[in-house]
């Protein structure tokens, strides 16, 4: 199996830019592709909301890296599992995810970035510089996409805690 660099896309999506090439806009990607990121981003609820930590990590590369809304690092499949297994497994155990995606933009026509606004809710306890509305808090999310053997998986996350209004 050939391995290929997690920089590779952004090289070739610079190179395209430098010399004048037009990047592929949105209309020259698929629908399918489109509904199968959303798919994606589905499957990851349904996986968190389930408290299936293997069927959520599933939707990550080997190589992918996660920042939390606490700024910490989380690098490989391994790490990110063994991260929600103690979120699901104390703070967050019972709790309900929705991500409702905002935008994709596609960047090559195998990467794309998602930006969803996610909600959770249904939580046992929050870190005390989280405050919830109405016990739920927002996140906004954004995830760095590639389309690998025709399978969307992510890359790269970052998550952003949205302060609730005072």
């Amino acid at each position: 199996m050939r391995r290929v660099s997690r920089g590779v896309p952004i090289a070739v999506l610079g190179l395209t830019m430098a010399l004048g090439f037009p990047t592929p806009s949105h209309s020259q990607t698929s629908s399918q592709d489109e509904d199968a990121i959303r798919q994606v981003i589905s499957g990851m609820d349904k996986a968190w909301n389930q408290g299936d930590v293997k069927a959520l990590t599933q939707y990550f590369t080997r190589e992918a890296e996660v920042i939390d809304v606490l700024g910490g690092i989380h690098g490989g499949r391994n790490a990110i599992e063994r991260q929600n297994a103690l979120l699901l497994g104390d703070m967050m155990n019972g709790s309900n995810l929705t991500q409702d995606v905002r935008r994709i933009t596609f960047l090559e026509v195998n990467v794309a970035l998602v930006d969803t606004d996610a909600h959770l809710y249904g939580y046992q306890s929050l870190p005390k510089a989280f405050s919830g509305a109405g016990n739920v808090i927002t996140v906004r999310v954004r995830h760095a996409m590639v389309n690998a053997n025709g399978k969307w998986r992510i890359v790269a996350s970052q998550f952003t805690y949205v302060a609730s209004p005072q």
